[in-house]
């Protein structure tokens, strides 16, 4: 991001705090299987297991990582399939494996642990090691931890140890909390892992901070105890910031005093804002009766002076991840939209610090709004939705400028999210959505169309793969894929004629997602005649998914 040069120090000092108390996803090496533009589910989970056998090596990757992220139970049969095939492209295996980890199917069990024992590729067994922290809380999780702590003995690969380490604390039993804490450095130790805890140290230093890290995963009181009695000890900065992150997301009543005393000294302002948030969680572990005290203080620092502490608590109520903590970043996001809503494009680029500030945590706040109450946050969505143009002739603008284009990207999102099928609809597919100049604005307004269901969503989707721009024609077309929109066959077999390759290669994807076994003969010739590989590959791979259609239906 470009900034005038004299505002440069004091909001990088501002940028870095926010960016410390990112934790959740910046202090660990675990690796989720994540949303890739598959997960909604208006994808039928029938598509998603027949997308694993395709030819296309990065369809079965998408395929694998959407079943992981929607979590569904029934998906381990066919991911373990999968894997029987064999699969041979090993991102897809890695893939794979992580998905059954975020399923937590507990059948996976026997194929980890041959992963594990026979798999060539380190990054492979590092994704194996992760999985196994999925299995916590099923009959398996005693096993799990037993096999991660062998893992991190010095004679595995570093990558391996390390993922061990991060799912030891998503395993979080008492062994694996009783290692981690050796390792970090606490006392209370499992005398018999000492030996092989030193040599692991000795081998990889930084598996200390590590532990520190899935300690507070782990949500255990041990664990918060642990790391309480090592801030205690704590005197350097960054250990003390590592230390405090974790105890932010355990809550340990027993950090309330080296807390405050970190408070007192602290001049960093990523370790204050730490401790701060640390401190108003810390009566969370062990006691449910003050889950909503925490909240409640954690949504009173969203009110704090410093803008950073803001950030920390919006992140903070984040990772509690209820209804309630996503209606009170809501409540904070409405606040920030009125504010832009009432601020005119001059005064905003007359105090560009102050509104990079403010945007940053606006979009913060509707992410969030976005994934734990969307309905709540449906009028700061549409506030922040409307477009605030802001001239480009000056470095600061241009910052000012991407900033507002990711609030209005965030917004456009989340609205797809709200369940509100006239209001957001109707902002949808109006100027500030499908009718935006800028063509990215209108992809995802296509995308968050079709996640809406608005009846009319099929007639403004087939509107829009007459769009100028290819990123709104390809994102249209795979929606319309995903809806099960019959109707729209012939606008997407007309697609075939498309400049973009990308364009013809999510309309053949779409025929196949709406079984449209009809225009087999249209996705034979493009097969035939495309010339660009991806598009030919999603052909191919369209042509092959009907021809079994039409063969079972003939059945």
């Amino acid at each position: 991001m470009i900034i005038p040069r004299r505002a440069h120090h004091r909001f990088t000092l501002a940028a870095l705090a926010l960016a410390a108390l990112a934790y959740a996803a910046a202090l660990t090496d675990a690796r989720p299987a994540g949303a890739n533009g598959w997960e909604h589910g208006a994808i039928p989970f029938a598509r998603l297991v027949e997308a694993l056998q395709t030819g296309s090596a990065a369809t079965r990757l998408r395929a694998a990582q959407s079943l992981g992220y929607r979590g569904q139970a029934e998906a381990a049969a066919p991911l373990l399939d999968a894997l029987a095939r064999p699969e041979r492209e090993a991102e897809v295996r890695a893939a794979i494996y992580r998905a059954l980890g975020a399923i937590g199917a507990v059948e996976a069990w026997p194929a980890l642990n041959r992963c594990l024992e026979a798999e060539a590729l380190t990054p492979v067994r590092a994704a194996c090691a992760g999985a196994l922290g999925g299995l916590r809380g099923t009959p398996r999780a005693a096993d799990a931890g037993a096999r991660l702590i062998g893992l991190i003995a010095p004679d595995e690969e570093p990558l391996v140890r390390r993922r061990a380490v991060a799912a030891l604390g998503a395993v979080a039993d008492a062994a694996a909390v009783a290692t981690l804490a050796r390792l970090a450095g606490a006392a209370a130790p499992v005398s018999d892992s000492r030996p092989a805890v030193a040599a692991a140290l000795a081998a990889d230093p930084t598996l200390a901070a590590r532990a520190v890290d899935a300690l507070g995963a782990t949500g255990a009181r041990a664990a918060g105890q642990a790391l309480a009695e090592l801030l205690t000890r704590a005197e350097d900065a960054a250990t003390r910031l590592r230390l405090a992150t974790a105890l932010a997301r355990i809550g340990a009543p027993e950090a309330r005093v080296p807390l405050k005393r970190v408070l007192e000294e602290a001049e960093d302002p990523r370790l204050r804002v730490a401790a701060t948030v640390a401190l108003a969680a810390a009566g969370r572990a062990g006691d449910a009766a003050d889950a909503d005290g925490v909240r409640k203080r954690l949504a009173d620092l969203l009110a704090a002076p410093e803008r950073a502490v803001q950030y920390a608590a919006v992140t903070a109520l984040r990772d509690i991840g209820d209804a309630e903590s996503g209606a009170a970043v809501a409540r904070y996001a409405d606040a920030l939209a009125n504010w832009l809503a009432a601020t005119d494009a001059g005064a905003i680029a007359e105090a560009p610090q102050d509104a990079l500030e403010r945007l940053t945590l606006l979009e913060a706040a509707l992410r969030t709004a976005t994934d734990l109450a969307p309905a709540a946050g449906l009028e700061a969505m549409a506030r922040s939705a409307q477009a605030r143009p802001i001239p480009r002739n000056a470095p600061h603008r241009l910052a000012l400028a991407d900033a507002l284009y990711k609030v209005r990207r965030a917004a456009l999102y989340g609205l797809g999210y709200t369940g509100a099928a006239e209001r957001a609809g109707a902002l949808l597919a109006g100027e500030v959505g499908l009718g935006a100049p800028d063509s990215r604005l209108r992809a995802v307004a296509a995308r968050s169309i079709g996640v809406l269901g608005r009846p009319d969503a099929p007639r403004v989707l087939t509107a829009a793969l007459r769009d100028e721009a290819a990123e709104v024609r390809w994102t249209a077309a795979r929606t319309l894929g995903y809806l099960g929109e019959r109707a729209a066959l012939e606008p997407l077999i007309a697609l075939f004629g498309d400049d973009d390759s990308r364009v013809r290669a999510a309309a053949a994807t779409a025929l196949a997602d709406l079984g449209a076994v009809e225009a087999i003969p249209a996705i034979q010739r493009r097969a035939e005649t495309e010339e660009r590989p991806p598009a030919q590959a999603a052909a191919a791979d369209a042509l092959a998914r009907l021809k079994r259609l039409r063969a079972v239906g003939a059945e």
